[in-house]
């Protein structure tokens, strides 16, 4: 049991705290921040079209970033996979090295790559 029934479904907030964290980020005078886009949250299905959403939300993050004067730093793929790819087997299947550059390749001209900074992927 865990003291008033807490639990980290909500963690540190950071999709919906992004303005308050980058305001922090300023007053650290912190001069990069590294983040990480969501595969699943830009193409639920792993491939196809993104999901405009998702597209809108990180590019109001990296604006905050950006107007408080720190660098984004991207992190295109960080372990986590569209669930749609997960059934048809993930990294085991390997069509997977396909369908991997669909969210670096569709969302590359609206996120940081396109104002300056280059996106990294995450691995062990």
């Amino acid at each position: 049991m865990v003291k008033n029934g807490d639990n980290g479904d909500i963690a540190c907030d950071g999709d919906h705290r992004y303005k308050e964290d980058a305001a922090l980020m300023r007053q650290l005078n912190l001069n990069a921040y590294r983040y990480s886009i969501a595969w699943p949250r830009m193409q639920p299905n792993g491939t196809g079209s993104v999901n405009q959403k998702g597209l809108d939300h990180y590019k109001r993050v990296t604006d905050a970033i950006l107007e408080a004067n720190v660098r984004p730093l991207v992190t295109l793929y960080h372990w986590d996979i569209p669930q749609a790819l997960v059934d048809k087997g993930g990294w085991a299947n390997r069509d997977m090295v396909a369908w991997v550059p669909g969210p670096p390749c569709d969302c590359r001209h609206e996120t940081p790559p396109a104002r300056g900074c280059l996106p990294t992927l995450r691995r062990a």
